[in-house]
């Protein structure tokens, strides 16, 4: 797995993610991932890292960014949980996955793990292939 630090904005802001590819370019352009972190959660929480080597094993590229506001990503209010603006950066990280070359612009999912912002996030994008969804440990799709 590769890693690539990343910056794009939402709604004028500069948000902070790291990228994470495939060894191998065989399956490239690649499907995405975008993950939200979940409550008070941050772009390098390690217990990312053994899910998103699984995906990238199985050719997803995967991003996963701080919200505005939080970590390393800018933002005046620190630490607020706005579900609103949480969910404008849930669909800017989507349009900038379908931006780059690596990533299949019709091949990507969201990662998410609060309903709120999967009923913000869907109704605001419908470019939304598919919504993956992690409750308790157990997944499924939407």
């Amino acid at each position: 797995m590769r890693t690539e630090k990343v910056n794009f904005y939402s709604e004028g802001i500069k948000l902070a993610g790291v990228l994470y590819l495939p060894d191998s370019e065989k399956d490239k352009p690649f499907a995405g991932i975008v993950q939200g972190p979940g409550f008070l959660g941050l772009k390098d929480a390690k217990h990312y890292i053994m899910m998103f080597e699984k995906l990238c094993a199985a050719g997803y590229a995967c991003l996963c960014f701080d919200y505005r506001g939080w970590g390393d990503s800018e933002g005046n209010e620190r630490g607020w949980v706005m579900p609103k603006w949480q969910a404008e950066d849930i669909r800017n990280a989507i349009t900038f996955m379908q931006t780059r070359a690596e990533i299949d612009p019709d091949r990507h999912l969201w990662l998410r793990r609060h309903r709120w912002r999967q009923r913000r996030v869907c109704l605001g994008d419908r470019s939304t292939s598919q919504v993956l969804r992690q409750l308790s440990g157990r997944q499924q799709w939407t």
